[in-house]
């Protein structure tokens, strides 16, 4: 999903791609990966604003040229994938319709830059004067159509042996204005995404498969939910939906506005009341819900907070925070598991992971059964990947994880692997080229963690006592036994004895008071006589790797699930 911001705030905004596409160039025609596939590779995205589309050139709105350095730059940051706005109508003749082919070998060497360095590209038409996305209305449908024509027709000829890493987008933030468009303006503009579909695919070579990005009546996200209709297409499952995401606006983009915070943590507002949390939570389950439950990916192609005097830079940062947390809790969404089938309980259990996908919102996949002792998961890979799966829960031997890796990433196929403990903090699996992402709910808190006093003390006893511990290859068990030891060292606070016998330390813990050991615990700890603790609430800390880096994203906040009673 994305948003849009007037050319002259738009400064390298920021943008979340659930979807994109890049690859060196083809030789010849190739059948390119669908947008599911193109997707689940983006990580996220940069924009390269007011360069391309800047008027009259590429220096118009005051950046300078685009060098390899940025792209060098942008990739060291983290970034897989840029967003390359573009104008093209005030470069090319307005009676023939052809673009000027020195502007044309500019935006291609700019292109080539991106994939130089791996990076996913997305291309569109921009703003460009607003010949076509101030006039969605029939006066103009047909003029703007044949331009519209023509210049993608163009684009895509010069692009047409590139591979999946480079998708097209075909409009902006075509709007009459900023109300409920009417039905005039929707059929108009999707017109617009049509006529850019059957252009591009009129070209063939690679672009008769490429996947190409269509945008919602300006690029709203409600008005996406309610008017939205794609476009015919001539091959399946090869459309992503792009949206923009600026709200409230008197926060995010009104330079004179008085709405200087947003967020729980802040002061309200009395100029922005709306589009707090809930309402993001809300709108992104829905496009979720509509789209990308279905097999199609969503795009946030822009969104942003424009700074000015006086506004709360940490209630922005805080804003940004949520639209990537919400974006990225919509995305992973079909669940798949693999089981060892030589073992009855796991096949007995493999219908809860079914029934607890759904409760959670998931699409559920498979549950495969398979033999550990196999030297192949091809067979299982395959299958998983035809679904459409996105993670895979494995509930079998650890030693599963690394061969089904391999298997599954000679099918091209790299979904995030989940497990329900912290054995992805092994070397072996945050190096391994074939797993680009593992997610572990965990029980005892991140080795990771330095930033509270309990885990601080954790870290100076084990640079003191263990230096090596935490940096071998099994680390993140030594948390379980400091926080088993913390929970002794409480029970003994509370015993009075002199030489304390075992029922002395099981009295002590039946004191357990919704005992947290400083943050230590994923919940508090309560204990009665006869009863499990806590038994319909499970919490966890999380930990995740990406790109073979790891990290803990909920740090030293917990998650919590309450079960079913």
């Amino acid at each position: 999903m994305t948003l849009l911001i007037p050319s002259s705030l738009k400064r390298a905004l920021l943008f979340l791609f659930m979807v994109a596409i890049l690859a060196p160039a083809a030789a010849r025609a190739q059948t390119l990966p669908p947008a599911t596939d193109v997707a689940r590779q983006i990580n996220a995205g940069w924009n390269v604003g007011n360069s391309l589309e800047s008027l009259p050139g590429e220096t118009g709105f005051g950046n300078p040229l685009i060098t390899q350095q940025l792209f060098d730059a942008v990739k060291a940051a983290g970034f897989n994938a840029v967003r390359i706005p573009c104008s093209w109508d005030i470069h090319a003749d307005q009676t023939t319709h052809v673009i000027d082919p020195v502007w044309m070998a500019r935006v291609k060497q700019v292109v080539d830059m991106a994939i130089a360095d791996n990076l996913f590209v997305v291309l569109n038409i921009h703003w460009d004067g607003g010949w076509l996305q101030d006039h969605p209305v029939f006066s103009s449908q047909a003029a703007v159509n044949v331009k519209q024509k023509a210049y993608w027709t163009q684009i895509a000829n010069t692009f047409k042996t590139y591979n999946e890493h480079l998708l097209f987008a075909g409009t902006n933030e075509v709007h009459a204005d900023f109300g409920t468009p009417t039905s005039e303006h929707i059929t108009v503009q999707q017109s617009y995404n049509q006529t850019f579909v059957d252009a591009v695919r009129a070209t063939g070579g690679n672009n008769a498969t490429r996947t190409l990005v269509v945008q919602t009546y300006n690029t709203n996200m409600q008005h996406g939910l309610n008017f939205f209709t794609a476009p015919t297409d001539t091959v399946a499952n090869r459309l992503i939906v792009e949206t923009h995401y600026y709200d409230p606006f008197d926060y995010t983009l009104n330079l004179s506005g008085s709405c200087l915070a947003w967020g729980a943590p802040f002061p309200v507002q009395p100029a922005c009341t709306w589009a707090y949390e809930p309402y993001v939570t809300d709108l992104f389950a829905q496009l979720r819900a509509k789209w990308v439950d279905h097999g199609i990916p969503v795009i946030i192609g822009e969104y942003g907070v424009a700074t000015r005097p006086n506004l709360d830079l940490e209630s922005r940062k805080y804003w940004l925070e949520t639209i990537n947390k919400t974006a990225a809790d919509n995305g992973i969404k079909k669940l798949g598991a693999t089981y060892d089938a030589a073992i009855p309980q796991a096949a007995a259990a493999a219908p809860l992971f079914e029934n607890y996908a759904k409760k959670y919102g998931l699409t559920w996949t498979e549950g495969l059964g398979v033999d550990v002792t196999a030297a192949d998961f091809t067979a299982q890979c395959v299958k998983l990947k035809q679904d459409g799966t996105e993670g895979i829960y494995i509930a079998t031997a650890a030693t599963e994880l690394p061969r089904m890796a391999r298997d599954c990433a000679r099918q091209n196929f790299f979904p995030i692997y989940i497990s329900g403990d912290g054995g992805l903090a092994q070397d072996a699996l945050i190096k391994n080229p074939n797993i680009k992402g593992q997610i572990a709910a965990i029980y005892s808190f991140p080795y990771l963690a330095k930033n509270t006093p309990a885990t601080k003390e954790f870290q100076s006893a084990m640079a003191k006592y263990a230096p090596k511990v935490l940096k071998g290859n099994v680390r993140q068990p030594a948390t379980q036994i400091w926080t088993a030891a913390k929970a002794m060292e409480a029970a003994a606070g509370k015993m009075t004895a002199t030489n304390p016998t075992p029922q002395d330390v099981v009295n002590a813990l039946y004191q357990f008071k919704d005992e947290t050991l400083g943050g230590l615990a994923p919940q508090p700890i309560t204990f009665t006589t006869g009863a499990a603790s806590n038994p319909h609430v499970s919490c966890y800390f999380t930990m995740q790797t990406k790109n073979h880096k790891l990290t803990s994203p909920s740090g030293m906040k917990p998650v919590c699930v309450r079960q079913a009673t």
